[in-house]
């Protein structure tokens, strides 16, 4: 994005200079109408710029956005852990042969919840931890979903129960 507005830049900078009378001694003296016209540029607003005033900023914003569609197909994505999909499935199975019903998953969160405890529990414990929700008496009044089931609280206790 630097070199896309730094290139904005270099053509306005060729602009004065092709547009400026150039003295010997380097300098370019500019003409009096593009000083005013500049300076009402300045005093102003995009919206009340003539069109093709605007159409500067309109051509910069197009090759930002260009160059971010570029990025972001360019961005390296993180891998999907198979561990999370296994782990949905396991709930799923696990919930249908212990409660007798498949439960609804909400993949965001349930997805958020089961990487946040991956970082420092093992899909073991996860599995651990699902078996013993949906099979704890004290239990009953929650919903039986991942979230429920990885919240901090009912982990603790099924931690301290293990």
């Amino acid at each position: 994005m630097a070199e896309e507005i730094h290139s904005g830049w270099r053509g306005f900078v060729s602009y004065i200079m092709l547009n400026g009378e150039n003295k010997p001694d380097g300098s370019i003296v500019l003409s009096k109408e593009l000083v005013n016209r500049w300076k009402r540029m300045a005093k102003s607003t995009h919206y009340k710029l003539n069109p093709n005033e605007k159409k500067w900023a309109f051509d910069i914003i197009d090759r930002l956005f260009h160059v971010t569609d570029l990025a972001r197909k360019n961005a390296t994505k993180t891998k999907a852990n198979p561990d999370v999909a296994e782990l949905i499935k396991s709930f799923t199975e696990y919930c249908e042969n212990i409660k007798g019903f498949k439960p609804v998953i909400n993949y965001g969160r349930d997805t958020v919840m089961i990487k946040r405890t991956l970082q420092n529990y093992s899909k073991e414990d996860i599995l651990d931890c699902f078996d013993w929700f949906l099979n704890d008496k004290s239990s009953d009044d929650l919903s039986p979903s991942i979230s429920t089931a990885l919240a901090s609280g009912v982990f603790n206790k099924f931690l301290s129960q293990r």
